[in-house]
């Protein structure tokens, strides 16, 4: 049997802060159990089975392709719910009065922390219990008709289940944790942190090739017929390099079809003919409005904690930013930079921040005059209120 991996430091210092050292154990057994199906749960690399097939064949073979995934994806989530409910069973006592005993001691000298104890083993039965139904609804979601017999529907079932598979094996670790220490996410649930940082950079990706098509849908508004051709050949390119990028590969199954069956429908454009800037136009306005519509990817759990987090800590040093105007311009421009910076975290969520903050580096906030600075302040906060009112819709 492998070594079960070692755990994030912070949550090894949550099991310290729990009373009863001997639950602590049990804890750390069913924290490692955790961390091990966690790293066995991360992102697999699916893109080898997204080859569009020629016949009906090819997707029903795509099954047996998957199904050691599968398999992997349903092996790692049963050892984690066994090692959960191993751990809460009570060892068996005899029926003689010395063991009756013994189990009248061992309930007694427990440290007066037992209404917390017995509440964390409520969460976790709970919670294994969710996790051994999810299991069971994976089995049947892969074995219907209309999964089976199509390659992208199978694909979209895998990566669904194993990303709520992640997602309910951190809110077991945390759900927990928590109880003891008051510490992010990020710090208590293996994987996490590298997780948000991937999710976060594929916002980013899907923020920056809307930009790249805007700005091509720019171009061929205006471009003359000998032009589009080569127009076209750049917005293929792009779309090619963000096909063969991370991020591309953390998209959902379905985004992914959009844009595989997108990129071969620009190929097969006739870009020599009278009216081809139109058709090349039409096609990257209608691309255009597919990324827009990826905003949903902002409504991961994940990205809405730190979404939240990271729009207080602007409205904060905005807060501060204006205090200091009249007292001291030249920080209240520090300030103002410092809240720019955070706010870049949130690239990718908003078209207009993310325009507000194109056109304002550090170094451009940092030079500005106090009339400019409360200007900029007024202005940043116009942008963060309609962020808050969009949460809101």
């Amino acid at each position: 049997m492998s070594q079960l991996p070692s755990l994030p430091p912070k949550l090894e210092g949550a099991l310290l802060q729990v009373p009863d050292q001997a639950f602590a154990a049990k804890l750390r057994i069913m924290f490692r159990a955790a961390a091990q199906t966690l790293d066995q749960l991360s992102d697999v690399d699916l893109v080898r089975y997204e080859a569009p097939g020629s016949d009906t064949s090819w997707d029903l073979a795509l099954w047996e392709e998957l199904a050691p995934v599968i398999a992997e994806t349903v092996k790692g989530v049963n050892a984690l719910v066994a090692a959960v409910r191993g751990e809460l069973e009570r060892k068996a006592h005899g029926t003689d009065l010395a063991s009756l005993l013994d189990a009248t001691v061992e309930e007694v000298s427990e440290d007066g922390d037992a209404t917390r104890t017995v509440e964390v083993q409520r969460t976790l039965r709970r919670e294994s219990d969710e996790l051994a139904a999810l299991v069971a609804q994976l089995g049947e979601r892969v074995r219907t008709p209309s999964v089976v017999s199509d390659r992208w529907n199978l694909l979209a079932e895998v990566q669904s289940f194993r990303s709520q598979f992640r997602a309910q094996v951190g809110d077991l670790v945390f759900d927990v944790a928590s109880r003891y220490v008051d510490l992010p996410r990020e710090a208590l649930v293996p994987g996490h942190a590298e997780e948000l940082e991937a999710a976060l950079a594929v916002r980013s990706a899907l923020a920056t090739l809307r930009r790249t098509v805007e700005g091509r849908c720019a171009a061929l508004r205006g471009a003359k017929f000998e032009d589009v051709q080569w127009h076209a050949t750049q917005l293929g390119t792009e779309l090619d390099a963000f096909g063969s990028s991370a991020a591309y590969q953390a998209l959902r199954a379905q985004d992914k079809r959009f844009l595989v069956e997108a990129r071969a429908r620009l190929r097969g454009l006739k870009t020599d003919i009278s009216g081809a800037g139109d058709l090349i136009l039409g096609f990257a306005g209608e691309f255009v409005t597919w990324l827009r519509g990826l905003s949903a990817v902002s409504q991961r759990a994940m990205l809405v904690e730190h979404d939240h987090a990271a729009w207080a800590a602007t409205a904060v040093r905005l807060e501060q930013a204006e205090e200091w105007l009249r007292a001291d311009p030249q920080r209240a421009v520090r300030e103002l930079a410092e809240a720019a910076r955070l706010a870049r975290q949130l690239y990718g969520r908003d078209a207009t921040l993310d325009d507000f903050l194109g056109g304002r580096d550090s170094e451009a906030l940092a030079a500005l005059s106090p009339p400019e600075a409360r200007a900029a302040l007024e202005d940043f906060r116009r942008v963060l209120a309609g962020l808050a009112d969009s949460e809101s819709d």
